[in-house]
Parts: structure tokens; C-alpha cells; sequence
């Protein structure tokens, strides 16, 4: 089994800033082909949430009463989905997969390659826990889209302004605070202070961050024998989806 004991960027900045939103309210934070994915899921079926996170998914999974098991490589991310909704995850590495082959009917891997350090070799190792006919959901950051430009260049000013104590505050006290206004906005005050600075430490200050095209996810899909089933561009979002079947 392989467990990850060192300290991770989401450790220190998890992924948490949706705390407001609850039951099935959880359905705005989820991407409309993944709900699809979940409203169709089989009675018993085992959905595993491959980079979880604190549970965006994972807890809307389990408030579905879905069987369903969080994996991460954050041991922060995994003791806030134990401690807040008792469901069941385990600290991981998506490189090395604990699990073994074919053992999910549905895995889930929403955001998640494109900051790992081998995007195919995680996507492999996804692939592999997944049985036959069951199905794969991806979302990654596709290249081209406002976010890439504001990840390398925006971003890379805000990056060496956080990185020394002497200048974080200019970063905090402009960027952080303009993030958190258009965030409070948009989720009409559901998101939080504590929220919007996770999710600008996600956004800009990431170590690891890929931009993988469509024909690059459809390219390492048929490697490992894959059947795209539906592709979403999903134009407004700053990441596309896929849904495969293992065939």
C-alpha cells in the first residue's frame, strides 16, 4: 500500500469553500455531465473519488447514499471528510493507487491530473481501477482559456509576491481581496473569507498546474482502452470533461 506521509500544498491550502452548501443545494458546485454520471449510478455501485479533496463531490455522493470512498494525497482534505461527514477515505497518492485493478463501477477524478506531476501516468493508474464496463469522469484545465493566462502571467506576480512575508501582504490586500468580492458575488454570499482564500491559493499559487487538450485525454484514453462515451467543452468552466467506459 502506498501512503503519503509528507506535508502537500492542500494540506496547508485544502480545497474548502463549500461549507455553505448543503443536501442537494451541493448540485451547483458539481458539473452538470458529472451529476448526470451520478444520477444514473446503479444501486450498490462502488464510486471511488480519486483526489477528493475536503468532499465537494464525495459528501454530495454520500448525501445521495452512494457507496462511495475518498482518496488524496492530503491527510488535512481526507480528516475533514471523516470528521465532517463520516464517510469513509484514505490518504493516497494518485500515482500509486492503493486499490486493486477493477475495483470500481464509477471512478471519479474531477480536477485533479492536471496538478499531478505525470498527468498520463495518473490517468493510467485511474483507468486501471475501473471494471470493466463500469465508467470514468475527468475534468482537467484545458489549454487556451482565460485561466492559463491568468495562471502564467497574473499569476506569476501574485506567486513572487506571496512567496516572501515582506511583500504577501500587497498580494493579500489587492488580488485576495478583489478574488474574494467576485466569489462573494457570484455564490450570492455563500462563499466566505476562508473559503475564497482557499480557492485563490488553488487558482494561482499551485505548484503543479498542466493544460491538457482534448485530443491529448482521447489520445491516452484509447492507449488504455477506453470508449469516450460524452465530451463536454464546457465553454463558461475553466476545465472540459470526459466520460469514458473500460471496455
Amino acid at each position: 500500500m502506498s501512503i503519503v506521509k509528507e506535508a502537500t500544498f492542500y494540506d496547508d491550502h485544502p480545497f474548502d469553500w463549500f461549507e455553505s452548501y448543503q443536501g442537494e443545494d451541493r448540485r451547483k458546485v458539481i458539473s452538470a455531465l458529472l451529476l448526470e454520471v451520478i444520477d444514473a449510478l446503479p444501486q450498490g455501485a462502488l464510486v471511488l473519488d480519486v483526489g477528493c479533496g475536503p468532499g465537494r463531490v464525495l459528501s454530495y455522493l454520500g448525501f445521495r447514499g452512494v457507496n462511495c470512498v475518498g482518496l488524496d494525497r492530503s491527510a488535512n482534505s481526507i480528516s475533514l471528510i471523516v470528521s465532517r461527514y463520516k464517510l469513509r477515505g484514505a490518504v493516497a497518492d494518485n500515482l500509486r493507487l492503493p486499490i486493486c485493478d477493477a475495483a470500481a463501477d464509477v471512478v471519479i477524478t474531477d480536477g485533479v491530473l492536471h496538478h499531478t506531476d505525470d498527468p498520463r501516468r495518473g490517468f493510467s493508474e485511474d483507468c486501471r481501477i475501473v471494471k470493466p464496463g463500469g465508467k470514468l469522469y475527468l475534468a482537467v484545465y484545458r489549454p487556451g482559456g482565460r485561466y492559463e493566462f491568468l495562471y502564467k502571467y497574473p499569476g506569476s506576480i501574485i506567486r513572487a509576491l506571496v512567496k516572501h512575508p515582506a511583500t504577501r501582504w500587497i498580494a493579500h490586500s489587492t488580488a485576495l481581496v478583489l478574488y474574494y468580492l467576485a466569489h462573494w458575488l457570484k455564490s450570492h454570499g455563500k462563499v466566505t473569507w476562508q473559503g475564497a482564500r482557499n480557492l485563490f491559493y488553488d487558482y494561482f499559487m499551485s505548484p503543479t498546474v498542466e493544460f491538457l487538450s482534448q485530443k491529448t485525454i482521447e489520445d491516452w484514453g484509447s492507449a488504455q482502452g477506453m470508449k469516450l462515451l460524452r465530451y463536454d467543452s464546457n465553454p463558461t468552466q475553466n476545465v472540459h470533461c470526459f466520460l469514458f467506459e473500460k471496455l
